[in-house]
């Protein structure tokens, strides 16, 4: 079956004066403020869920140390994602998108078990991100059908990286060390924490334009998909978008958390 992208469906479309949906396609999503908000909902839990770690003990004894519990509620934001997420709309390669996020997911949760951070964590993630590389390169080399080989390596290395950046939240103990940076070097303290915060702002702003931005699959389905698996796929797609900026604010943790120790 031939493969058809976005653009020659929306031509198509153009030259037939119909709409996608008339072509046999539905809309992508429903949007509207329902969506917009089951997807804010999604990300403040999880991120509420991330924060109650700041005060367990395991976490505020020891702020030389990973969380490994952090890590584990990351590594399940990473299954969740992998399950829901539509790959088969975006890619040829499905699975070795699915296995690539899980992989370096579970890569990324061994490390928040291995006790004392700093560079070794560091190297760990290097290691980890180069194995990613690697791998979906030979993975696209060893396919038998290298249709919309840039769709399927990309889509399979963002899998990998969004579930690495989810394991940085493993530094969250760290973070308790702020109040004592602070003291030493008050000016690069708080920019730290504005940072943050700013962060934050941009991936909850990301998370509602993604919500509200699905228009139709013609903005959405990269890869030539029988029309009638199209809405199943879609269905939880809000949970897609609430999890992956909660992931990826994981990376503001751990680059954050490395600045205020260097601080000290």
């Amino acid at each position: 079956m031939a493969d058809h992208d976005a653009d020659s469906l929306q031509a198509d479309s153009r030259k037939s004066g119909q709409s996608p949906a008339s072509l046999g396609v539905a809309p992508l999503v429903q949007n509207g403020a329902g969506m917009v908000v089951r997807t804010l909902l999604v990300e403040l839990v999880a991120y509420l869920c991330m924060a109650a770690l700041w005060f367990a003990p395991a976490t505020s004894n020891d702020p030389l140390a990973t969380s490994p519990w952090a890590a584990c509620e990351a590594f399940v934001c990473v299954l969740i994602v992998a399950a829901v997420y539509p790959f088969r709309l975006r890619t040829p390669s499905q699975l070795a998108a699915r296995v690539a996020a899980i992989a370096m997911g579970a890569g990324g949760l061994l490390a928040g078990f291995l006790g004392p951070v700093g560079g070794h964590w560091m190297v760990w993630m290097v290691a980890l991100a180069s194995l990613l590389v690697i791998g979906a390169f030979l993975y696209e080399l060893l396919r038998a059908s290298r249709t919309r080989m840039i769709f399927s390596l990309s889509t399979t290395m963002s899998a990998g990286l969004i579930a690495l950046c989810g394991m940085g939240w493993c530094m969250l103990p760290q973070l308790h060390l702020w109040s004592e940076a602070r003291r030493r070097n008050p000016v690069g303290a708080w920019c730290v924490l504005v940072g943050m915060f700013l962060a934050l702002a941009l991936l909850a702003l990301a998370s509602y334009l993604w919500s509200r931005s699905s228009g139709s699959v013609a903005d959405f389905v990269r890869v030539d998909v029988d029309p009638s698996i199209v809405a199943p796929s879609l269905r939880n797609l809000w949970l897609c978008w609430g999890l992956i900026p909660v992931l990826l604010y994981g990376a503001v943790v751990a680059v954050a958390a490395l600045l205020v120790v260097m601080l000290l």
